[in-house]
């Protein structure tokens, strides 16, 4: 994905656009997290219930979806981190 939104933001700037671009990137970073934020405590609130199975925004999530979304909210925290140092 990083090499994705890299090149994006190169042909961007070719053709003068890259605030924009970096901007519409960094929104959708941080529906990311909201989204893996909420995926999890619906995941912790079901499993705390003794649920098999879990529903979150009308669709069925398993483990390693879960486990993608605390990888992603272990990234932005990462991020977080190294901006405050």
């Amino acid at each position: 994905m990083k090499t994705i939104v890299s090149a994006l933001v190169a042909l961007s700037v070719l053709a003068g656009i890259a605030a924009p671009v970096a901007a519409a990137d960094a929104k959708s970073f941080y529906e990311q997290q909201d989204r893996a934020r909420r995926m999890v405590a619906a995941y912790d609130a079901a499993k705390a219930k003794g649920l098999g199975a879990v529903a979150f925004e009308g669709k069925m999530i398993d483990v390693p979806v879960v486990e993608r979304a605390q990888a992603l909210i272990r990234q932005a925290e990462r991020q977080r981190a190294r901006r405050t140092v």
